[in-house]
């Protein structure tokens, strides 16, 4: 008869696995202690629980796929090292298979070490896989900082970029010439706004005095003639 089990059946979870165990194959490939363990197999499943459930096979892990494991032919970004995320994803994923197989009979250590899974756990081991994961992201982003830095040095050299455009609407007038054309135009919304609003214009009956009449300063026109 069928029956249900607690063991996750999604496609994305049996990839994983699947993922997983391949690359767990490669990994004891080149793995000298593994290899002298497994005594020519290349399986993760006769790993002993001691070795599983343990540190150090999950550090030489990391290790393998951030600085060894490159991404086969065939798929996305085939070639090039995995992400932080991948990375990180299969480490958990390769440590909740250990966690099927002996999490029900094991021993005392390797119940302590399995807290590292629970994320809200404060045990020696959850600091321990929160650490191994921390330190992934930073090599990883360092990595990946490199990579840019080495691309963008690739690069041809920077073009010469256009002349910024004058500052004035017309470049052949003196900034003194464009200000003055400035005011009086504020000036001529103002008495727009003034007649809008009912307010009676400015009287401009009146000759406007020239500068220095006050000061009694004598005024000169254009060709240098005293202006009575």
């Amino acid at each position: 008869m069928a029956a249900l089990t607690a063991e996750g059946d999604s496609d994305s979870w049996l990839t994983q696995k699947s993922n997983v165990a391949r690359i767990f194959e490669l990994f004891i490939a080149q793995d000298n202690e593994l290899r002298c363990n497994l005594r020519g197999s290349n399986t993760w499943d006769v790993l002993d629980e001691e070795v599983l459930c343990a540190h150090p096979i999950y550090e030489r892990l990391a290790h393998f796929l951030v600085h060894v494991y490159k991404i086969p032919k065939g798929v996305k970004n085939a070639g090039f090292p995995l992400a932080c995320d991948s990375v990180k994803n299969y480490l958990g994923t390769a440590i909740n298979l250990a966690a099927s197989k002996f999490k029900a009979g094991g021993s005392v250590a390797t119940k302590e070490f399995l807290f590292c899974l629970d994320t809200k756990s404060s045990s020696d081991s959850a600091t321990w896989l929160h650490k191994l994961k921390k330190k992934v992201q930073r090599v990883t982003f360092e990595r990946a900082k490199v990579a840019g830095e080495q691309q963008d040095n690739s690069e041809s050299k920077l073009r010469t970029l256009p002349a910024l455009p004058h500052p004035h609407p017309h470049p052949g007038l003196r900034r003194g010439h464009w200000r003055r054309g400035a005011r009086r135009t504020s000036r001529r919304r103002a008495s727009r706004r003034r007649q809008e609003a009912g307010a009676p214009a400015a009287d401009r009956s009146r000759p406007r005095r020239r500068r220095g009449a006050e000061s009694g300063r004598t005024q000169t026109d254009r060709r240098g003639e005293i202006v009575q």
